[in-house]
Parts: structure tokens; sequence; C-alpha cells
């Protein structure tokens, strides 16, 4: 965003009268030393940037995704759009709850500068999530649901930043030191898109959990130090065991945060796990028909 000095500066500068502008009774004519004009070209949208370096800026969502942004959807198209992104979404989150020990142990590995740890983890994750490889590339998704001109510009976007990233990422050293080469390249890349993917998905999950225990706690009206309780609490029973707490262990942090809360907490507590179990029976109950 421009600051706000330099946007009044511009809208005055395009706002002021050109003193050589054409009147109705006088026609517009060019400057003393101008010379011819020459038709400046509409740049074409691209996802690819580089720094100044000439590094090509990566992405941190699929290309395909990216490219939305820059598409001029109609309100069905966006609508479609985003109940395929939602889908596999869904998906991704599932696969990361399921496997939340083994996505942090790689991004430890990626923190710690062990590519090839994080890349051996990276690969075995992307066998787990099946059902999201299955649906194949998010660009035909997506395609198969624009118009066919949006669908074009689609592919021609995404192709663009691919080959970029392939190009670049080719002759990058791989695990034995050697410029990885094409292939070596794909599957990396390949490998990196399915990382973003996992560290979106964890973005989200961890967020949802943070805002129920947010929510929680302002409904207990919990004072800084039961805050603090009950997050050691929730932290040890569930971040420990990377959110697959056994029932004795749930059973044992549920006590312990009850014995933080006054006698007019453990009853909105109460009452809030009787709201959550009639939910979830109203959702196992079999539809009427």
């Amino acid at each position: 965003m421009l600051p706000a000095a330099m946007a009044a500066a511009m809208f005055l500068t395009l706002t002021q009268p050109d003193p050589g502008a054409a009147t109705p009774d006088r026609p517009e004519q060019p400057p003393a030393l101008a010379g011819p004009k020459v038709q400046t070209a509409e740049r074409p949208r691209s996802l690819v940037e580089r720094d100044f370096a000439g590094r090509l800026k990566r992405l941190e969502v699929d290309p395909a995704q990216a490219a939305l942004a820059l598409l001029d959807l109609s309100a069905e198209e966006k609508a479609a759009a985003d109940r395929i992104l939602n889908e596999r979404a869904l998906i991704m989150d599932g696969v990361v709850t399921e496997n939340l020990r083994q996505v942090v142990e790689m991004a430890q590995a990626f923190q710690a500068r062990d590519t090839v740890a994080g890349l051996a983890l990276a690969a075995d994750l992307y066998k787990k999530a099946g059902a999201f490889v299955e649906r194949g590339r998010l660009v035909d998704e997506l395609a198969a649901v624009l118009s066919e001109d949006h669908a074009s510009e689609l592919r021609r976007l995404t192709q663009d930043y691919w080959r970029a990233a392939i190009d670049e990422s080719a002759q990058e050293p791989g695990p034995n030191g050697r410029p990885r080469g094409r292939m070596g390249a794909l599957t990396h890349e390949r490998l990196v898109a399915l990382g973003n993917e996992v560290r979106l998905s964890f973005e989200r999950t961890v967020a949802a959990r943070g805002r129920e225990l947010e929510d929680l706690l302002k409904t207990l009206n919990a004072t800084p130090e039961q805050d603090s309780k009950i997050r050691g609490v929730i932290e040890e029973t569930y971040v420990a065991t990377f959110g697959k707490p056994t029932k004795a262990q749930q059973a044992l942090g549920f006590v312990k945060i009850y014995a933080v809360l006054n006698d007019e907490q453990r009853r909105e507590l109460a009452r809030l796990i009787r709201e959550q179990q009639s939910a979830a029976a109203t959702r196992r109950a079999p539809s009427d028909r």
C-alpha cells in the first residue's frame, strides 16, 4: 500500500488540469520535444516473480490456487472452486491429524536443515495421503469447473510457474551434492508442494484447537492463574501425545482441569459437555426418511 502522502501526491498530479490538454476550441498538440508515441502493452499475468538475486520467489500455496486469485471469476466459478479447495483441505486435515507426530518430526527435520530426513518423512507422508493424492492435480480439478478461457489461463499460469520452479530446482544440489536434474527436481517439487499443504493444514487444525480453548476459557471466566494451569494440563495431555491421548490420559487431564475450577465453573463445564454429547448423538443418529 502506498503511503498517504505519496497517494495524495499522485492523486493531485492526476487531477490537475494539463496546460497542454485539448479543449473544445483547441485540438491536442504534441509537446515540442515529444518523440513518437509508443503503445505500452499490458504486462501478462504471471506467478513467476524473482528476487534481486534472480531466484524464483516461491509460493506457499499450490500454484493453481494462487492463479485463481488472478482470474476474474464469476460467482458460480468461485463457488465451485471454493468447494474443491474445501474438500481437499478437509482430506488433508484428516491426514495431518492422524499423523501429527510424523508432521512434527518432519517440521523439526527441516528446521534443523536435515533435508534428507525431512524429505524421507515427507515421502512417507505422501504415501499415507492416498485420498488426497488420488484426487489428482488441483489445476485439473479447478479447470474442470471454470469457463474455457479461465481454464486455459489457469493452466498457463500454473505451467509457467512449475516450469520455472523445476528449471531452478534441477540446478540445485540434491542429497548427493550433485545437481538434481529434471527428474529429481520434479520429485523434489512435488514433495515441497505436499509440505506446503501439510503446513497449511497444521496451521488450520492448531488454530482451530486454539480458538476452542480460548472460547472455553472465556466461557468459564477463568482467572489468569486458572488459565495458566488449564493450558498446562492441555499441553501435557494433548501436545505431548501428538493429539492422541489414551482414554486414561484424557480422564486424568479432565480430573486435573476439574480440580482447578470453582463450583460455578464446574457446573458450566458440565453443561458444555452435555451439549457436546447431545450434538454428537444427533450426528450419529440415522436421518429420518
